[in-house]
This record gives C-alpha cells, structure tokens and sequence, in this order.
C-alpha cells in the first residue's frame, strides 16, 4: 500500500506539473495583458475563454475518461483492444468535432449576438472555433501517457507548450502589438502544433496508427461517458456564470477588472485546491478501510481549512501591491473582488475533502445532483446581483452558491457516511479569517504604509492562533519542536559558516 501512495503522488505530482505551470505563465503573462489591453479588452478574452471551455466540453461527451476508463481498465491486458480504444474515440471525434464547429463556424455572427452584448466579434469567434477543433481532435491520444504512467513524457509536452505558447504570445502581442487578435493567434498555431504532435504519440507507444472504428466500443463508451455530461455541465456553470451575466447586465469593464481579480484568486486554486484534488482520492479511498478513518477524516478537515485560510490571506493581503504595481490605474479596482473570490475558492476546495462519502459508499448518482443544485443557485444569485452591484454582485453570488454546494455536500455525506467534523474549531478559524479580513477592508493607507500594515495583520493571524488557544496542547508542542529544529539547524549553520579564528583573519586582511 505504500508503494501504491508513493506511485500515486509522485506520478501525480508529476502530471500536474503541466498544468500548474500553464495557469502559472498565464498569471505572470498578466503584466503584457494589462500593459497592451484594456480592460475592455480582457473582457472579451475572458467571454471567449468561456465560450471555448462550454463547446469543447460539449464536443468533447466526456470521452477522455471514457476511453481512460477503457482503455486502463476494460482492455488494460490486451494492446490491440486498447490500440482500437484510442483509434475509434480519436476517429469518431475527429469526424464528429469537424462537423460541429463547422456548423458553429457557419453560425458565428449567431454565437457573437448571444455571448457579447454589443459589437461583432464574429471574426475572433471564427479563430477560436478552429483553435479549439484542433485541440478536441488531439485530445485522446494524450490518454494514452495518462494510462500508461508516461508522466515526464506527458510533462515534457505540456512544459514545451507553455514555453512556446508564451513566446508566441509575447512576439504578437508585445513585439507586434496585435492586441487580442495576437493572443487568438498564439494559441491557435499551439494548436495546429499539438494537432500534428498527437497522433505521433500512437506510434511511438504502439508502433502503429489505426484508423477502424468500433461501433460497440463506441457505443459502451458514450453510454459511460454521456451521464456524466450533465454534472460538467453545471459546473462550468458554476465556473462561467459570473462572468456571462456581468458581459450582458453590467459594463464590459466590469466584466475585464473582474477577470483580473479572478486570476490572482485563482492563484489558490492551482498552488493548493487542483494539485490536492487530484491526489485525495489516492488517499481517503485506503484510509477509509481503517478503524479510525473517521476521526483522521474530520482533523484532516481542520488542518486543510487552517492551511487554506493561511494561503487565502497570503493572497488577499499581496494581491492589491500586486496589481498596482503590474497594471495601470484601469485595473486597480479589480483588487476589490479577490477576497470574496479567494474565499469562495477555498470553500469550493474545502466541498471536496468532505464529499468522501457519496464515493467511499458508490452514490456518486447525487455529485453531479449537487452541482446542478449549486449551479442553478448560481444563476439566480448572478441574476439578482450583478445588475445593481456589477462585479461585487458576482464575487458574493460566486461565493454564496459555493457555500451552498458545500451546505448540501455536507447533509448528503453525512447521511451516507457520518464524521464528527471539528465544528467548534473550523468556526474559530473563521471567525479569526473574518475578522482579519474586515479590518483589511476598513482600514486604508498609502502605498507602503497600507504594506506594512497587511503583513502585520498576517502576521497576527498566526499570533491569534496561539492566544486564542486554537490549538491543541499536541499540536502547539509539535509546532514548538518543530520551530526549535528549524532555529536549531539555522544556527548550526551559521556556526560552520563563520570564520573559526576571527582575530587571524583580521591579521591577514590588515
């Protein structure tokens, strides 16, 4: 079992690599966005990216797991069967994602009306469209370096992706001052690359390329992955909402200045929710066999909510400089959303480590039934609020619609799979995390004044700990030894360091 965890978090870690490095160039890529666009600007970027994340996911029918799924599982044995598995689902949707877009394509000047409020922007619809068929058409032969443990190969790709695409970027936006439409360029040359790249990823694993379809693996495989389309669905609602309703009942630069705060919220999300997101399976699945399983699930709880708070107040005390020193005075308003998004991200996290029981007891029927719960909460939130408060109307309803998931979650869980969770201590750190929070909004300072004083109150979130006793007599005793290691081995290191005869060297240097 050891060996199982240690597999499974070290090819983790490794897959995400990818990932964490995409979202990470695209937050430092923010300084050339808010330099050479506007905020208008970044919103139509921000309305594009989720028209692209809704067709694609649509297009998609939840065949990457599927094939994952039956690829690894169904015929992980035989490599003619899994060889079929990738040429059918990579066939069916190279055929299937060519006549869909090119019935959006067709209907572009449609699709501008219905996600843009005023303009046309039928002609950056039309490159996105083609950009996204060619990554829906490339998508499934990266399945087969997930199922076959192929990380560095898979992390080597998506490294070179994001070093390119960045350089692309840079060259057409900056270099050539070509504004969104450079942007729009970049990645759709990422994409012809990587359509051209995938299918040699077939060969190499299986030295041959195949074009057959089998109509019942197709078959089995839409009828695993269709249901779960629904669940998808309602969460790109919950993730793209926002952001639709504040293009259509607020102002374009609403929509852009909050964009921008989203990605400094999301910083979060991709340093601490995904990343443990994609292990936690790997652990409360074992665990939950062990006598104890319950209470370690409800300290665990405890710790990840500490952690987080400490992470979202990193976050919300340095993302104001940030942006004030990344962006023009445009965007400087968008610092006022990130601490009710940040939370809301930290929430959406927190949904996850206490939705064990629908999969550790098989009701994963009622996951994508709160999620659609939550999503239709989010409309109606958005609906109500961004019309009179703009952008703060969409952080709140963000926020509140995720505090539902989790309010549901929990009376769902805890009916199927019962925890003692630490009510007392989690309400302790909230409490501290509000109050800490309010007082960053009250009080305002200039630059370097308004500096000091947040790391002050950062500061004082540990200090708070200890004196309000949110501690246990263990916990605080281990994080004593702990600090006393740690001041230990610094000043043993600053022993070896120093000179052993000072009085010498001065002679020498004299």
């Amino acid at each position: 079992m050891k060996q199982f965890l240690q597999t499974t978090a070290k090819h983790t870690l490794i897959f995400s690599i990818g990932d964490i490095a995409q979202k990470a160039v695209a937050f430092f890529l923010l300084p050339v966005y808010m330099r050479c666009l506007s905020p208008e600007d970044y919103g139509v970027l921000s309305i594009l990216g989720i028209m692209s994340m809704v067709f694609s996911g649509l297009i998609l029918q939840a065949l990457p797991t599927a094939s994952f799924r039956f690829y690894s599982f169904d015929h992980g044995e035989d490599d003619r069967e899994r060889l079929d598995v990738i040429s059918t689902t990579y066939m069916y949707l190279l055929i299937c994602s060519l006549l869909l877009y090119t019935v959006l394509f067709a209907l572009s000047p449609s699709l501008s009306a219905l996600f843009f409020k005023e303009g046309n922007f039928s002609n950056f619809i039309r490159i996105v469209l083609v950009t996204d068929f060619l990554n829906c058409a490339s998508n499934i032969p990266f399945v087969i370096l997930r199922a076959r443990l192929l990380s560095g190969w898979a992390a080597g790709i998506a490294l070179c992706r994001v070093l390119v695409g960045t350089c692309l970027i840079i060259w057409f936006v900056v270099v050539r001052d070509m504004g969104i439409v450079g942007v729009l360029y970049a990645n759709l040359i990422m994409g012809g690359a990587i359509f051209l790249l995938a299918p040699l990823i077939t060969v190499v694993v299986h030295r041959t390329l195949s074009f057959h379809i089998s109509v019942d693996k197709l078959k089995r495989m839409l009828a695993f992955g269709l249901p779960i389309v629904p669940g998808m669905f309602a969460g790109w609602i919950m993730q793209s909402a926002d952001r639709y309703f504040l293009e259509h009942f607020s102002t374009r630069s609403q929509l852009g200045l909050y964009s921008i705060g989203f990605s400094f919220a999301s910083i979060l999300s991709f340093a601490f929710v995904e990343p443990f997101r994609k292990t936690w399976p790997a652990i409360f699945y074992p665990k939950a066999k062990e006598g104890d399983a319950g209470e370690v699930f409800s300290r665990f709880v405890t710790y990840f909510m500490l952690v987080g708070f400490i992470g979202a107040l990193a976050i919300i005390c340095c993302s104001e400089h940030l942006i004030l020193l990344m962006g023009p005075e445009d965007y400087w308003n968008a610092y006022n959303v990130v601490p009710i998004l940040v939370t809301g991200i930290l929430v959406h996290g927190t949904q996850t480590t206490v939705n064990m029981g629908l999969f550790i007891k098989n009701k994963t029927i009622y996951a994508p039934l709160i999620v659609i719960a939550a999503a239709l909460s989010n409309i109606v939130l958005n609906a109500l609020l961004i019309p009179k408060f703009g952008m703060m109307g969409a952080a709140t309803g963000t926020l509140l619609s995720y505090l539902i998931m989790l309010a549901i979650t929990v009376e769902v869980n805890q009916r199927l799979y019962p925890i003692e969770y630490e009510y007392a201590r989690l309400l302790h750190l909230m409490v501290l995390f509000v109050a800490i929070v309010s007082l960053n909004y009250t009080f305002r300072f200039d630059f370097w004044a308004s500096l000091f004083f947040r790391i002050a109150l950062f500061s004082s979130f540990f200090l708070l700990l200890f004196v309000t006793r949110f501690f246990t007599k263990s916990e605080a005793s281990a994080i004593t030894e702990v600090v006393r290691k740690i001041l230990s081995m610094r000043t043993k290191a600053f022993i070896r360091t120093r000179p052993k005869n000072p009085s010498s060297v001065n002679e020498k240097s004299g």
